[in-house]
């Protein structure tokens, strides 16, 4: 898809033969001016990474709500290593995930002429890297670890209780995700 400056106003989109977009409102970058297959703005770079980094979150969530059911008919010792792995990942993926969003976001606001710290939808990111970071600490990281333990002891009880607590969290986590690329998508402001 090409930018063709047609007048001072306008600026056309042509996409596919016999299709073509006129957009005559304000661009929600200034510093970009046009896009091509073959210039790639930092602010690009930025974007991709923020949203592999958002991906990266997402994904993992759907993978910890659809692999137990799986696991459990591998076993008990499938099951237990899954969630041992699962306590895992709040270090070693929901973190470097986490700081790349941070990071990213924080650099797109700082080159961005329209939008601020003060945005709605920036504070509604910056409260869901906090939300991620205190469920990873508190729930996901310690809840994976009990659950792997009374996988191993055969407590039905418990494997229940850190089971429940895992998923409704996991949900919650997964809701509030969802929301929050929500508000980015639509710059909730």
């Amino acid at each position: 898809m090409r930018l063709r400056r047609r007048d001072s106003r306008a600026v056309r989109f042509c996409g596919p033969p016999g299709r073509s977009y006129v957009s005559t409102g304000a661009k929600p970058y200034s510093a970009r001016q046009t896009t091509s297959l073959g210039h790639v703005s930092f602010r690009d770079v930025l974007l991709i990474l923020h949203i592999a980094g958002a991906g990266t979150w997402l994904g993992a969530n759907v993978v910890q709500a659809v692999a137990p059911p799986a696991l459990a008919r591998a076993g008990s010792s499938a099951l237990a290593g899954w969630y041992r792995t699962t306590s895992a990942m709040a270090v070693r993926l929901y973190i470097p995930a986490a700081v790349l969003i941070l990071i990213t976001g924080i650099l797109m606001v700082l080159q961005s002429d329209t939008y601020s710290f003060a945005s709605i939808f920036v504070s509604i990111g910056f409260g869901m890297i906090l939300v991620g970071a205190l469920l990873g600490r508190f729930v996901f990281g310690p809840g994976g670890e009990q659950a792997a333990a009374a996988v191993e002891a055969g407590d039905e009880g418990s494997i229940r209780r850190a089971v429940s607590r895992l998923t409704t969290f996991g949900l919650i986590d997964t809701l509030l995700l969802l929301f929050t690329i929500t508000a980015m998508v639509l710059r909730l402001d």
